[in-house]
């Protein structure tokens, strides 16, 4: 049997297949507008991946460098210790040579460094007009043992 297709008055097609839906039959047919959509979407998308791949290829690549990391050696801890540190910009300025900068310790240094110096950085820039706070140098130092290093572990008793 041939039906004439629901998008176009003058083509006719032949049934593809016969499908039950809800206890009446419904008649799918494939049909030469359905091939045509799937080709064009493949051949957008195809050109997408292509053409988006070449605009990234012509970047140039800058790294951001929020900070550098040193480790220390502690004789009463009797182990190394990993720390970050991150100064403000205008440290090696030179003229501000006698400026002086406040510091700020962080324990928990690998969880909280990244997140602690874009928020310092942010609130005392003067390319935002913030100046919230003063540029500050922060300082992270790695746990090894969380547990063991803020847990009391002696208490002496009040006699």
């Amino acid at each position: 049997m041939k039906y004439k297709c629901p998008k176009c008055d003058n083509a006719t097609y032949e049934i593809g297949e016969m499908k039950a839906t809800g206890g009446t039959l419904s008649k799918i047919f494939v049909t030469k507008h359905i091939k045509q959509t799937m080709r064009t979407f493949t051949f957008v998308i195809l050109c997408i991946l292509l053409f988006g791949a070449q605009t990234t290829f012509g970047q140039n690549k800058t790294d951001i460098i929020i900070g550098s990391q040193f480790i220390i050696k502690s004789s009463i801890l009797n182990e190394e210790r990993t720390c970050l540190i991150s100064i403000p910009d205008s440290y090696n300025d030179s003229t501000e040579v006698a400026k002086k900068y406040p510091i700020i310790i962080l324990l928990d240094g690998y969880t909280h460094f990244k997140t602690a110096s874009g928020i310092v950085h942010f609130m005392s820039s003067n390319r935002n007009r913030n100046n919230l706070i003063p540029e500050s140098i922060i300082i992270a130092i790695k746990n090894v043992d969380r547990e063991r290093d803020f847990t009391v572990t002696k208490i002496k008793t009040l006699n």
